[in-house]
């Protein structure tokens, strides 16, 4: 007896999902593996380190002038009415 070998049918192409089908029609052509690849290196150079530093030094300064100046003018002179003034800083 011989066995025939029968050729399995080539896999179907891979369909996008419907998301990124979705995706595409809406925004247009994506970005591709070299904009992936850069976003990925790109956090791990030092200027970006630097860049991080330093946005977060000027926010702490921007927040530490602004707090300076609202307990400066603030002369209550019990708890309870400083922590009512600091309602008005930051309301909740």
């Amino acid at each position: 007896m011989t066995e025939v070998l029968q050729q399995s049918s080539p896999l179907p192409k891979a369909r996008p999902s419907s998301l990124f089908a979705r995706m595409r029609r809406k925004f247009g052509p994506l970005p591709g593996p070299v904009f992936y690849k850069e976003l990925a290196t790109l956090g791990h150079k030092r200027s970006t380190y630097t860049a991080r530093a330093g946005f977060a030094l000027v926010l702490t300064a921007i927040v530490s002038i602004a707090f300076w100046g609202f307990t400066s003018e603030n002369h209550a002179e019990n708890g309870a009415a400083k922590i009512q003034a600091m309602q008005s800083f930051a309301p909740v």
